[in-house]
């Protein structure tokens, strides 16, 4: 039997330990991660769990979202690229989702999305939108770098090398004030909407402490020219958030940051550095990563019942006619319009 209960009802620390020893368990998963979405947008996280002896066997977190389009939905996990059922395979993973389909109509529940990614053996309905990026960090460094894209990745970290461009790794929240004033020029560059201040504040002031966030800045001339977010957990490091200044992409900030961010995870220990989730449209961005070395996967996310809200899926009619309108706007504008509108993006 599975029931919806509160972190204070399951406690912190039972909740990580059980994320921190299944092998499905991200940091999408962690408390400390919910926490920052909770303080940020106002969501409550409940965890759908079932135990044996006061343990958890197995869970899911659940957020409960509104919106006058969506109506009222479960997410596993807002703002998260992935969240799996933690279960031990699907027969579990079926009885979990038939006692969740009950509560979802017993509460009046119009949806439910599972962002479900590495599980398998089960059905997923959503078509291939997205994939994931992930680079092995076995090797040295010195042979890993030798295996990099000669012309788009080792040519550009030279270059920025020779043009005396550094790597600071932040240590204040200045830092990271840093990372989201750049964030904001390529938020609008690119014609979306940006998150609030408050979520940066609020992944330094939560996972930083904990050694699971960081922020690098590549700096010329104590000016920051390109910055980059990376989540830390278990074995894997994330590239979360990266951010230029589009005036200073050609001395070659970006390519060397990345290299940083990936040489230091491999330094700390880490088996493997996420990319990240990437729209199939962006053919750009999906040929930047891969150039990394990084294996492309596809994603495959659960809904009930099957999505049907093409309109607001990137690429759409109506996400460029937003994106086009966002690129005009000032930056101010769009940050307030992040502030006020971006929890109903979940």
């Amino acid at each position: 039997m599975f029931s919806l209960l509160d972190i204070n009802s399951i406690q912190e620390d039972n909740w990580n330990s059980f994320v921190e020893n299944h092998p499905l368990g991200t940091v999408y998963h962690h408390r400390a991660w919910h926490e920052v979405i909770e303080k940020t947008y106002g969501f409550k996280t409940d965890y759908f769990v079932s135990e044996a002896d006061g343990k958890i066997i197995s869970a899911v977190p659940l957020v409960l979202a509104s919106s006058l389009i969506s109506g009222k939905r479960f997410i596993s996990y807002p703002f998260s690229d992935c969240c799996d059922p933690l279960v031990s395979g699907p027969d579990e993973f079926n009885a979990l989702m038939a006692e969740l389909e009950s509560e979802r109509k017993k509460r009046g529940v119009k949806s439910l999305e599972l962002r479900a990614y590495r599980l398998d053996g089960i059905e997923r309905n959503q078509e291939d939108d997205y994939f994931n990026f992930v680079l092995k960090l076995g090797c040295r460094t010195e042979a890993l770098l030798r295996s990099l894209h000669k012309d788009c990745i080792q040519r550009p970290i030279k270059k920025a090398q020779k043009n005396g461009i550094e790597i600071v790794e932040g240590t204040s929240l200045e830092h990271m004030r840093a990372f989201y004033e750049l964030h904001l020029k390529t938020r609008r560059k690119q014609g979306v909407p940006v998150q609030p201040f408050r979520f940066f504040r609020n992944i330094w002031e939560v996972l930083n402490p904990r050694d699971m966030a960081s922020v690098l800045l590549a700096t010329k001339d104590s000016r920051n020219l390109a910055g980059i977010v990376l989540l830390k957990y278990k074995d894997t490091a994330y590239y979360k958030f990266g951010a230029s200044d589009p005036e200073f992409i050609n001395v070659g900030p970006n390519q060397l940051l990345m290299w940083k961010a990936i040489e230091s995870s491999v330094n700390c220990g880490f088996r493997q550095f996420d990319f990240g989730r990437t729209f199939s449209g962006n053919t750009g961005l999906m040929e930047y990563k891969s150039r990394w070395g990084a294996e492309k996967i596809k994603m495959g996310y659960v809904f009930i019942p099957e999505r049907r809200e093409k309109l607001k899926r990137e690429g759409s009619a109506l996400n460029r006619l937003a994106s086009g309108m966002l690129k005009k706007m000032p930056v101010f504008s769009n940050r307030i319009l992040g502030g006020l509108f971006y929890r109903y993006l979940a």
